[in-house]
C-alpha cells in the first residue's frame, strides 16, 4: 500500500534511520494479495473523506482488509477483546459501529443518545465501551460495550477525546467554560459517579486527542501536531503536571489538526499531512517517548484526510 523511510524497526533511542527508501506501492497497483488478518496484531485506519477504515498486518505494511463506511468514520478504539469500535460523525450523527478483529462486516451498532461522536476508548478493566459527543457536549458509558449507555454530564465544554488508563479511570479534555481558548481536563474515577476536574499546573495547548501511554496521560495539541504533552496526574487527580514534551519531527503546524494517535510497544502512530498537500494523507511512525525524526512512514493514501488510528490484537494475545 505505502512506501516506508525505513523497515521498521522500534527500538528505543533509534532517532532516526538511513538507506535507501523502498519503491511505492499502492494497494490498486499491488503485486501482493491481501494479507490474512487471522494471525496477528492490525493496525486500523480511518478515512473519513473517503468513507472507509483500511487495516494493514502490524508490525508490517500489508493491506489486510478494507471497510466500506458512508457516515464518515472518525475515532477509532479496540479492546482486550480484539473487536474495533468506530464513532460516526456523519449523517446519522449517533451510531457506533462494531467489528471483529480482521473483520469487515458490522457485528454489533450501538445507538448513541448524544450526537457527533468523536472519540471513544475501551475499559481495560471491565470491557465498557466510552463515547465522547460534540452535539450536545457529554460523554456515553455502555456498560461492557452492550445495551443503552449511561450518559454524564461535563464541566468543560465541546469534549475532544477521551482515554482509560490501565486501572479503569477515565480522561477527557475540552475547553473551559467560558473560555475558548484554554484547555481542560477531567477524570471519571474508576467507580465513580461523576467526573470531576483536575487542575493543570502547566499551560497546555489547544484540546487534541488524548492516549494513555502506560504511565503518563499523553495529550495533542489541535493547534501543534509536531507536540505531544505528557501529564502526569496525581493521586486522587487533585491535579496534573507536566513531565514532559515529545517533539516530532515530520508534521507541520496546521497539517493535521486533532487528528488521533495511537501508542503502544514505544511507538507513536499519527497521521499527518505533507506541506505541499492539504490533504492529512501520510502515516508516521516515531519511537516514543523520544520523538525526532520518524522511524517509518507511509504514503499512497491519494486525496484522504486520515483521522482515526489503533492496533487490534488478536483475542488471545496481549500487546
Amino acid at each position: 500500500m505505502r512506501f516506508a523511510l525505513c523497515a521498521f524497526a522500534f527500538v528505543p533511542l533509534l532517532a532516526a534511520c538511513g538507506g535507501a527508501a523502498q519503491a511505492p506501492v499502492t494497494a490498486e497497483n499491488s503485486i501482493m494479495s491481501p494479507a490474512s488478518s487471522s494471525g496477528g496484531n492490525l493496525l486500523y485506519i480511518s478515512n473519513w473523506s473517503q468513507g472507509k477504515i483500511s487495516f494493514y498486518t502490524y508490525p508490517g505494511d500489508e493491506l489486510a482488509g478494507t471497510i466500506a463506511d458512508s457516515q464518515m468514520p472518525l475515532g477509532l478504539c479496540s479492546g482486550v477483546s480484539g473487536n474495533v469500535w468506530v464513532t460516526n460523525f456523519g449523517a446519522s450523527y449517533d451510531q457506533l459501529v462494531e467489528y471483529a478483529h480482521g473483520g469487515t462486516a458490522p457485528i454489533a451498532t450501538l445507538n448513541d443518545p448524544g450526537q457527533s461522536p468523536r472519540g471513544c476508548s475501551v475499559d481495560p478493566t471491565t470491557g465498557n465501551l466510552a463515547v465522547v459527543n460534540t452535539s450536545p457536549s457529554g460523554v456515553v458509558v455502555f456498560a461492557q460495550a452492550t445495551g443503552a449507555p449511561q450518559s454524564y454530564k461535563l464541566k468543560l465544554v465541546y469534549p475532544f477525546a477521551c482515554a482509560y488508563d490501565g486501572v479503569g479511570d477515565l480522561f477527557v479534555d475540552g475547553y473551559i467554560l467560558h473560555s475558548s481558548d484554554r484547555f481542560a481536563l477531567e477524570v471519571l474515577p474508576a467507580g465513580g459517579s461523576q467526573f470531576e476536574r483536575i487542575k493543570l499546573e502547566n499551560p497546555v495547548g489547544l484540546p487534541g486527542n488524548i492516549q494513555w501511554d502506560g504511565a503518563d496521560l499523553a495529550v495533542g495539541s489541535y493547534e501543534d501536531p509536531t507536540t505531544i504533552y505528557r501529564l502526569k496526574v496525581s493521586h486522587k487527580f487533585k491535579d496534573a503536571k507536566l513531565e514532559g514534551t515529545v517533539t516530532l519531527s515530520g508534521p507541520y503546524q496546521k497539517s493535521a489538526e486533532g487528528v488521533q494517535f495511537w501508542i503502544g510497544g514505544g511507538t507513536l502512530v499519527m497521521p499527518f499531512g505533507a506541506r505541499t498537500h492539504r490533504y492529512v494523507n501520510q502515516l508516521g511512525f516515531w519511537n516514543y517517548p523520544y520523538g525526532g525524526q520518524p522511524v517509518a512512514q507511509w504514503g499512497g493514501f491519494g486525496t484522504a484526510e486520515l483521522y482515526g488510528v489503533t492496533v487490534s490484537a488478536p483475542p488471545s494475545r496481549k500487546r
